[in-house]
């Protein structure tokens, strides 16, 4: 993620929570149509300010979360909320990795290396994040691998109307394309469909666009 974001990493923090980014990023989440097992495995990639993470942990309160980042100011706010909101150190953690390199993990905690393996995760997200990729391509590809069979890859991807274009100018994000996301997804294995935003789930649905993709049991 570029330096610019990294200076404005708090005050993005709050901006989010007063227009009510997060909350109707959340009521979005809420009503995506996937199923998981009781204890489910979720990677939280470019978490930023954790809304993901910490929406799906209120949806499934049984799942164990890890939300990585490069930016370590994003990791320390986050780790407050999850004290704040009371969930076990032992299902929810953070650790710092590269949207380049996304199985490599350092735990911020202990501060010890984590490699993650393929097939790890039942639920893959992540929002606005392959842009900063140097090979965007690659990175969906090693991301699609961490997904268990049967499992979802959830991306919250920047919208490529005028809004959405504008702020990828202001975050110097570098869109991959909606059709070539899909395109990728569905050539490693996925069933992939777009899921609108509905008008109550503004302002999020105002830049962004979510994709959807199950990985077919059958590899």
């Amino acid at each position: 993620m570029g330096t610019s974001y990294s200076r404005i990493a708090t005050a993005h923090r709050l901006w989010v929570k007063i227009n009510g980014f997060d909350r109707s990023l959340y009521n979005y989440i809420r009503r995506l149509p996937i199923r998981l097992p009781l204890n489910a495995k979720i990677l939280d990639i470019g978490c930023g300010t954790g809304i993901l993470g910490i929406s799906i942990k209120k949806l499934f309160p049984k799942s164990i979360i890890l939300a990585t980042d490069i930016e370590e100011k994003f990791l320390d706010k986050i780790q407050e909320d999850i004290v704040k909101l009371n969930f076990p150190s032992s299902e929810f953690n953070v650790g710092i990795a590269d949207i380049n390199s996304p199985e490599n993990v350092l735990i911020l905690d202990t501060r010890t290396n984590l490699y993650l393996k393929p097939e790890t995760f039942d639920v893959v997200l992540f929002s606005a994040t392959i842009g900063y990729s140097i090979d965007p391509i690659q990175s969906i590809k090693r991301l699609s691998k961490l997904v268990k069979a049967g499992g979802y890859l959830i991306d919250i991807e920047m919208s490529e109307n005028i809004i959405g274009r504008t702020l990828c100018n202001f975050y110097r994000y570098k869109h991959p394309g909606i059709t070539n996301i899909i395109k990728i997804l569905n050539k490693n294995g996925y069933i992939t469909e777009k899921i609108p935003f509905l008008l109550t789930e503004i302002p999020a649905g105002l830049s962004r666009t979510g994709i959807i993709a199950r990985k077919s049991s059958i590899i």
